[in-house]
């Protein structure tokens, strides 16, 4: 299934991480700076970039981070590492090993960077997705989409995790890369 074909909005997360340390590098979020994400953004196919170098891309961009490209052909399971839906996006999750960070880029006078622990990153992703559904507590439904959709991230920290505990990728395999 291509992403092109779809009517869901596709994007593309990079799990930035150093492999010496298994810390991973987490972005603070444009609309609420106190809170953090994972670096992410949609696929733009009019760039004609695979699925993983979009991820790659929005990292780059939002966290200035410097990586070796995906190569042409993804050697499965590790690319993606998961992939998902809720009602209206496609994710797609994208372990990338950090070479190093550049001090200027695109983004940098809007996001903050910092290294933390996987359990870190979950709980402050935890976070970002309860600001989700109390924003929209009067509107229950939306609140609730909000709130699956904020979940993702932790989904993918939980599938980078059993990767990088040699568990292979956790999502679909479905290689549109």
């Amino acid at each position: 299934m291509s992403p092109s074909s779809q009517s869901l909005r596709v994007v593309c997360v990079a799990i930035p991480y150093n492999p010496n340390t298994d810390e991973i590098l987490m972005v603070s979020s444009r609309k609420h700076p106190l809170l953090w994400i994972l670096p992410k953004g949609g696929w733009e196919h009019k760039l004609n970039e695979s699925l993983a170098e979009a991820a790659r891309r929005e990292a780059g961009e939002e966290a200035g981070i410097i990586s070796r490209p995906f190569p042409s052909s993804p050697s499965p399971p590790t690319l993606p590492l998961l992939t998902t839906s809720d009602a209206k996006t496609l994710y797609h999750f994208f372990p990338l090993e950090v070479s190093s960070l550049a001090t200027t880029f695109l983004e940098v006078d809007e996001r903050r960077r910092e290294w933390v622990s996987w359990e870190e990153a979950k709980r402050r992703v935890g976070e970002w997705a309860a600001l989700g559904e109390k924003k929209h507590k009067e509107k229950k439904h939306e609140g609730e989409e909000k709130r699956r959709r904020k979940m993702e991230l932790e989904e993918g920290l939980d599938a980078w995790r059993v990767w990088r505990d040699g568990g292979g990728g956790a999502g679909e395999q479905e290689m549109e890369v």
